[in-house]
């Protein structure tokens, strides 16, 4: 551990450029001269592994081929099926043997012959009927117990077709079976034998992608295929075959075909290209040197530029705040430079903000000093004045001075939001002051129904709706003048009621004042600026407790007057 801490404590303090060298050296140049004595083999096994693929792909794709002939084969049998004059004529339409006879040689003779003719390795078609009553008409249609392999064939089950060969049999020829059905195949009609030529088979493939074809029933029964002719074939032979091969490289692919195996073998001469690898090793530790010659060139520039972040930086810590001249190259060390710039003035400018704002933040602190005095100053008088109207036996103008206190004392708070329950006892002061001041010729009612007098609010948003009411609806009227506050809760929110008796307004003026709430033209419609204080109210509601809230007017339905609604929703 303690040779391992000193290499780590050296490497450390080393140059970024040793560092370099030392991990280009351990890391790339060594490993890979160390691994070229090896690419020899590697590269040999792989260029033969990728011949020997290919080679393989090329023999699959001509099993392809071997497949689709196949498939084509055994579409035969969906022709057939599909071919509703055929099925007709298996099922008993025609129940004569003339008429038999004639339905052959008009409508079915065709189809046979069509397919033997599109399908050159098909030697036969036959078609063995369960029709007892159907004639024998050689050389396709049958009677099913003219076939001997009928009982194992009755397993087959609907679109499902069986091969079957005889490999030890001079004729080399492959069997396809499979079922005829009525059209909706809810009867079985007969079986269709289709005799293929296994060589005419193979030969459709090209020769030159293989070197024989092995087929096998995995019964020791096997037979080879050179491209010319077949001949059976033992498996010992068949290894002795392959073994004498030894100057190539062995390449199959197989095909499964029911219970028998094709087996396309091709023998790939076996090369060795020293030459060509030797060379590619030597290219390659050139071009390394080169590559590791040219790095280092642009090494040293980045290194260069790092250098200079590095002095700079040192300068920094003197408290000399200036940017990097001549950046250079707009790369990630240019934009690390250029970063740093703006994290330079970025510092510069917040050190000016938070001087200025210091400054600020003493002037408003005197001033709040001195906005503490005022108040208090007013407050104090207002009560002198108040102690001397009772010390003369005026109490209205006491109990008016007593009301106008609390009024200043909550407009001249400091926070712009309430609760519910001082705005209300805010308008109740506001009511009795105007009482004292009107007596018997105003009266007020305030009906407070609310559970929960803490949901908080903005700041005037009651009194100023009296106020107007006031203003606007006694203005003509004399004597008599009524105001009354309701407040209820509801499902939505709150709802609060400000109600007088006075002249009212026209349907038509109240529809256009509630369309445009909100819009800041209330003093327009009114001819009057006193009005905006609605709209502003308005304003602060939608604001505080979001769309759906503000105000609203109608006209009293039971008496002359006007009432405006107050709508507060809920907070979520």
């Amino acid at each position: 551990m303690g040779i391992v801490k000193k290499i780590k404590t050296r490497y450390g303090a080393m140059s970024l450029l040793k560092k370099y060298m030392i991990t280009f050296v351990f890391l790339v140049f060594l490993p890979t001269v160390g691994l070229s004595g090896n690419f020899l083999v590697t590269v040999n096994n792989s260029l033969y592994t990728e011949y020997i693929n290919k080679q393989n792909a090329i023999l699959e794709d001509g099993f392809y081929n071997l497949n689709v002939n196949i498939d084509n084969i055994q579409r035969i049998n969906e022709t057939f099926q599909l071919y509703n004059t055929f099925l007709n004529y298996l099922e008993g339409y025609h129940i004569t043997a003339a008429d038999q006879v004639y339905a052959y040689n008009k409508d079915i003779y065709g189809i046979f012959n069509t397919s033997l003719l599109t399908n050159d390795v098909v030697e036969h078609i036959s078609v063995y009927s369960n029709n007892d009553n159907l004639i024998t008409i050689e050389p396709f249609i049958y009677n099913a117990d003219e076939l001997s392999a009928y009982n194992e064939l009755k397993s087959l089950k609907v679109m499902e077709g069986i091969w079957k060969m005889d490999l030890r049999s001079a004729g080399r020829q492959m069997t396809y079976y499979s079922k005829l059905y009525t059209s909706n195949y809810s009867q079985e009609l007969g079986i269709m034998k289709i005799d293929v030529s296994i060589e005419k088979l193979l030969k459709t493939l090209n020769k030159e992608l293989y070197s024989y074809i092995i087929i096998s029933d995995g019964e020791e029964n096997t037979i080879i295929f050179d491209g010319d002719s077949i001949s059976p074939i033992k498996g010992k032979a068949l290894e002795q075959m392959d073994s004498q091969q030894e100057d190539y490289i062995l390449s199959k692919s197989t095909l499964v075909v029911g219970d028998y195996h094709f087996e396309m073998v091709s023998h790939i001469k076996k090369t060795y290209p020293k030459t060509e690898l030797i060379e590619a090793i030597v290219f390659i530790a050139m071009l390394l040197i080169v590559l590791a010659f040219f790095y280092l060139i642009i090494y040293r520039t980045f290194i260069k530029r790092i250098n200079r972040l590095k002095r700079h930086l040192t300068v920094i810590e003197n408290d000399n705040l200036i940017p990097i001249q001549n950046i250079g190259d707009m790369d990630e060390i240019g934009y690390t430079m250029m970063s740093f710039n703006q994290m330079t003035e970025r510092i510069n400018g917040l050190i000016n903000e938070v001087y200025k704002k210091e400054i600020k933040r003493k002037e408003s602190m005197y001033y709040a000093l001195e906005a503490q005095i005022k108040p208090h100053f007013l407050y104090n008088t207002l009560e002198c004045i108040r102690m001397m109207a009772e010390e003369n036996c005026d109490f209205n103008v006491a109990d008016s001075l007593y009301s106008l206190g609390h009024i200043l004392r909550y407009t001249l708070r400091g926070d712009e939001d309430t609760i519910l329950k001082d705005e209300l006892v805010y308008a109740s002061e506001y009511l009795s002051l105007y009482k004292n001041r009107m007596k018997n010729e105003f009266n007020y009612s305030i009906n407070n129904n609310l559970k929960d007098s803490t949901i908080p609010c903005p700041k005037h948003i009651i009194q100023p709706i009296i106020e107007n009411s006031i203003m606007h609806g006694f203005k003509n009227k004399v004597g008599g003048y009524h105001i009354s506050l309701a407040v209820e809760e509801v499902d939505e929110g709150v709802l609060i009621r400000v109600k007088d008796n006075g002249e009212g307004i026209s349907v038509e003026k109240i529809n256009v004042i509630n369309e445009h709430l909100g819009s800041g033209n209330i003093g327009d419609v009114l001819k009057t600026s006193n009005s905006i204080g609605l709209d502003n109210v308005n304003d602060r509601i939608k604001m505080f407790f979001g769309d759906g809230s503000g105000i609203y007017l109608k006209n009293n339905t039971e008496s002359s007057g006007l009432t405006i609604v107050i709508k507060l929703l809920n907070k979520i």
